[in-house]
């Protein structure tokens, strides 16, 4: 009976330790946005978002009222100022689920967007490339004209979900870029974001004071994250499997 009690007794213990293990794409955390009715940011950094004419839309399961939708003319969400928010000097993740309707005429959709005017090393933007050449459609990263940038092998299509994350290895200095929880291009020799950059974060456009088309997103935006850390795999995964 001594025995068996000390079986249960480890059983419980390990049973207790899995509920109370925490979950690993909480750390590094710097923003998370799951757009469900609310542009607040639920990282617990309180780093919410002003919403400009977004509307609330099913997400990719249809559950209504869980993704955001931006017209592609005067649709965004501004975030204020933070150093972290730069991603200067650091790893970091951006993860989003996207869902275009129609690529920008311009050069980009802008998913993320944290930069000035004047080309190279003045923040940063992440976006899918517009509909001004073949690249339609490939997913970019960089600071913009002038800039270093990473793009993407493959270019998205419209009408459809898809997930996009990429990361940054800061002692490296590589770019990697994933479509759909699978790696879709690696890219070398990518500078770190400048870590003086105090313009606000922009949600689908581009920073306003940069161009009068604005780079405006047009379609679904929803579960975006930051971290200012490298994902792993299995934790890339686990964001494209599980039902957010």
């Amino acid at each position: 009976m001594l025995y068996l009690s000390l079986i249960i007794t480890v059983i419980s213990s390990f049973i207790s330790c899995k509920k109370d293990a925490p979950d690993s794409l909480k750390v590094g955390l710097i923003a998370y946005y799951p757009l469900n009715g609310s542009t607040n940011d639920a990282s617990g950094n309180g780093y919410n978002g002003i919403p400009y004419s977004v509307a609330s839309v099913p997400d990719r399961f249809g559950k209504p009222n869980s993704a955001a939708y931006f017209d592609g003319q005067t649709s965004y969400i501004q975030v204020g100022d933070s150093p972290d928010l730069r991603l200067g000097g650091t790893d970091f993740t951006l993860n989003a689920w996207v869902k275009l309707d129609a690529y920008n005429t311009s050069y980009a959709s802008s998913i993320l967007s944290k930069r000035l005017p004047g080309g190279a090393d003045k923040g940063w933007l992440w976006s899918i490339h517009g509909n001004v050449d073949a690249n339609a459609g490939q997913i970019t990263f960089g600071q913009g004209s002038g800039g270093f940038n990473s793009f993407s092998h493959t270019n998205i299509n419209t009408g459809s979900w898809h997930m996009l994350t990429g990361i940054y290895n800061y002692a490296a200095q590589v770019f990697y870029c994933y479509i759909d929880g699978v790696l879709d291009n690696t890219t070398n020799n990518i500078p770190t974001n400048s870590p003086t950059i105090s313009s606000a974060l922009y949600i689908g456009r581009d920073n306003r004071t940069i161009n009068d088309n604005g780079y405006f997103f047009e379609g679904s935006l929803d579960e975006i994250r930051l971290y200012k850390r490298q994902l792993s795999n299995v934790e890339i995964q686990k964001l494209y499997t599980n039902r957010y």
